[in-house]
């Protein structure tokens, strides 16, 4: 029998955590509706305030979480308060948000060296072989004072 080649990348599969993971969009999704009646009913303040509190809520019991459960709560909690600001920023946030990535792309693709099948014994190599990181990066030499 031969060797078997072991995927580590998707090697632990829990689906509660992948509900944790996924419960941020969903309550999002669901805030986001039921913010547009509440600040029809109430006004923008109250609704950013809702918001507001909802997150830094939620940011704070996912701090402070001791088990899987408060981090789901945690995101539902941030999730509200994506879902009410979510409705205030319209389409600029979008645009803001594609620039953003089309700048981390760029920085990706010309700044940061291949890594692919490389050991990470083999790193310090990779960065001081690098055209803009070997400037950053320590030769491996002892420099000796004189």
């Amino acid at each position: 029998m031969g060797k078997e080649k072991i995927n580590n990348y998707c090697k632990f599969d829990s689906q509660l955590l992948t509900f944790f993971t996924s419960f941020l969009f969903i309550s999002g999704l669901v805030a986001t509706f039921l913010a547009s009646p509440v600040t029809r009913a109430c006004g923008r303040k109250a609704s950013i305030l809702i918001g507001g509190a909802a997150f830094i809520t939620g940011s704070a019991l996912g701090g402070a979480a001791e088990n899987i459960f408060m981090l789901i709560f945690s995101r539902l909690l941030l999730g509200i308060g994506f879902g009410f600001a979510n409705q205030h920023f319209k389409a600029r946030i979008f645009f803001f948000l594609a620039v953003c990535v089309a700048a981390m792309t760029g920085f990706v693709y010309v700044l940061l060296p291949e890594t692919k099948d490389v050991p990470l014994e083999k790193m310090d190599t990779i960065w001081r072989e690098n055209w803009l990181w070997k400037r950053f990066v320590d030769d491996g030499k002892e420099h000796r004072g004189n």
